[in-house]
């Protein structure tokens, strides 16, 4: 009996519709498939289905852009590490001073901050012990 054959039969019978393929047996019971309630859950199962996976669908879409948006950003910051790069290399370049003359300029900056140094002590100490002199004069007068 062929496979439409048993279909007929289970209609007419109102039992159970049997369908074999290698690897898969399926079993569906007519009495609970042709029930007008169970075919209106199945529909409104299916448009549950049908509305989570439009969610989904963009929820998908939406990771699709954030993930573009930070390729670009990355790309982004990518040529601008590869600018500071090269700008570091530019700035090692000009900053390469020799030794000798390095320390020769120290040196000469220190003699000079000394001698500045004593300078400034010797005219802030000159003038603190005028104004110092003056207030005392001024209160003792």
């Amino acid at each position: 009996m062929s496979q439409i054959q048993s279909v007929i039969a289970a209609i007419k019978n109102n039992s159970k519709v049997s369908v074999s393929l290698p690897f898969l047996r399926y079993e569906l019971d007519l009495t609970q498939a042709l029930d007008p309630a169970t075919v209106d859950e199945r529909i409104a199962r299916l448009d549950q289905i049908r509305k989570e996976l439009e969610a989904a669908a963009e929820a998908v879409g939406e990771l699709q852009r954030e993930a573009s948006d930070n390729k670009q950003e990355a790309e982004s910051l990518r040529q601008s590490l590869k600018q500071l790069e090269q700008d570091k290399v530019t700035a090692e370049t000009l900053l390469q001073v020799p030794e000798e003359s390095f320390s020769r300029m120290l040196a000469r900056a220190n003699s000079k901050a000394r001698v500045r140094g004593i300078i400034e002590g010797l005219a802030i100490g000159l003038l603190t012990g005028a104004a110092s002199s003056l207030a005392v004069w001024y209160v003792t007068k």
